[in-house]
């Protein structure tokens, strides 16, 4: 095989390579639009697997709203979950915090047996069909979304940080 053929085929690989970085970007950033910091989050009406009926538009003018996207299988999901136990047990008065699983290869009882396991009992809902997840563009899980009480996204990160800590503080501080 000449040389020109070697580099003619690793020239090819790399814009392959090259193509699918870009065409990944490019979905992610288009995902994100409409959902982006500083913009109105979607207003959605579900009922949690212990049967309380959420609406976020009437949440959302008495306190902020705490959204984090999950599943059973995911690794960093299940990580945090203790991260947003003590959230919920810390601030659930001033702030409404709402575990939304996914709904891909999970199920309801796979999801009441993992939270019985763990001793969780914050609100969770399961999003089986995908609405909210496709509301909100989640890509990936985990995803953590923070809404103030103007209904505006103040946050949004795929993993627990020091940022989210700071602004969960903000808002419940603004709040009372």
């Amino acid at each position: 095989m000449s040389i020109f053929v070697k580099v003619n085929k690793a020239l090819k690989s790399t814009l392959v390579i090259f193509g699918f970085t870009i065409s990944i970007f490019s979905f992610i950033a288009s995902a994100e639009q409409g959902v982006t910091l500083g913009q109105q989050a979607p207003n959605f009406k579900s009922t949690t697997l212990s049967g309380e009926d959420i609406d976020t538009a009437v949440i959302k003018n008495n306190k902020p709203i705490y959204l984090k996207f999950w599943a059973t299988w995911c690794s960093y999901c299940t990580e945090e979950m203790p991260h947003l136990q003590e959230t919920f047990d810390q601030y659930g008065n001033d702030i409404q915090v709402l575990a939304i699983n996914v709904g891909m290869n999970d199920s309801i009882k796979r999801i009441k047996r993992y939270l019985a396991k763990n001793n969780y009992h914050l609100p969770v809902i399961f999003d089986e069909k995908g609405e909210l997840v496709e509301k909100f563009n989640i890509i990936g899980t985990p995803q953590h979304i923070l809404i103030n009480s103007k209904g505006e996204i103040v946050h949004r990160s795929a993993l627990i940080t020091d940022d989210l800590h700071h602004k969960i503080s903000q808002l419940i501080s603004k709040e009372r």
